[in-house]
């Protein structure tokens, strides 16, 4: 018994066999997803990894960065392989909104591994911005934690509604100098990510290449299927139209597990790659760190 929210596991195979559609593409697809869990779990998959940095090192700001980009590495990555588990465990179960919920964050987090890949990247020749980005990737938060705690506390009534009302505004600064970008801004990143690694191998092996707005697209399907839109139609809702009757179930159709797998099926192993390979980056950019660094305390 394990308390990692990564697991080794695998699709069911009568409901592989099921989804696939006898298409080629959307079985492999399954297997790609099933091969990608195990990548993410032999790296990310360890119940406890430490991060220690002693005395001297605490004063030089290289040092705390490469300790911070390992930290951050092994956070998304974890959150990305514990997404993963539970697309390919929902699948298993025939849980369509439960697929459509993992799946959409799989693209957000491999979204966000892109977008602050290239982040750290861009950062590596100033340790100062390349620690503001770590901050902001690990410990960013777009809700007032702090401020909540301390209305909270108070039980104080005006405190209490000033704050509501401020959530419905713009947002307060403090949280503005730190917090992540838009879920969008992920998933644009995604996006590009997509564009630049598969374009070219896509034209080698003479297959379609990634278009723009693929990504957005895929979202906007796995979010109608999360929202409370049509897809809570497709996923409760049968008709029988011999007997005019419309019958809502409790639990999901397999008809509408195919619905949905069948447009994005073949995107959720691709993107959780993607995530991967800037996990990837991330990594090589750890060991590079202490030639391109250029610490200004040093």
């Amino acid at each position: 018994m394990t308390n990692s929210d990564l697991r080794l596991t695998v699709v069911n195979p009568e409901v592989a066999r099921r989804l696939a559609f006898d298409n080629p593409s959307l079985g492999q697809s399954i297997t790609a997803l099933e091969q990608t869990l195990q990548l993410y779990v032999r790296q990310f998959g360890t119940q406890r990894t430490e991060f220690e940095l002693n005395g001297d090192e605490l004063a030089n700001d290289r040092a705390v960065a490469r300790v911070k980009l390992r930290i951050a590495r092994q956070l998304i990555g974890t959150r990305l392989g514990a997404h993963l588990t539970r697309v390919v465990e929902s699948l298993s179960e025939q849980r369509t909104l439960a697929v459509a919920e993992a799946v959409r964050s799989v693209l957000e987090t491999a979204g966000a591994a892109a977008y602050y890949a290239a982040k750290f990247r861009s950062a590596a020749g100033e340790v100062s911005t390349l620690l503001s980005h770590l901050d902001r990737a690990t410990r960013g938060t777009r809700f007032e934690w702090e401020s909540w705690r301390n209305v909270v506390e108070n039980k104080n009534r005006e405190e209490w509604e000033s704050f509501l009302l401020r959530q419905s505004r713009e947002r307060h600064q403090q949280v503005d100098a730190n917090r992540p970008p838009s879920v969008m801004t992920f998933i644009d990143s995604l996006e590009r990510s997509l564009i630049e690694k598969l374009t070219e191998p896509a034209k080698r092996d003479g297959k379609p290449t990634p278009a723009i707005g693929q990504v957005r697209t895929i979202y906007s399907q796995l979010c109608d299927f999360v929202h409370p839109s049509g897809g809570t139609w497709i996923t409760y809702a049968t008709t029988e139209p011999k007997a005019l009757k419309i019958v809502v179930s409790s639990g999901s159709s397999l008809n509408s597990l195919r619905i949905l797998w069948f447009g994005i099926g073949e995107c959720a192993a691709t993107m959780s790659l993607l995530g991967f390979h800037a996990l990837e980056d991330m990594e090589g950019l750890h060991g590079s760190l202490e030639h391109s660094v250029k610490a200004p305390n040093q």
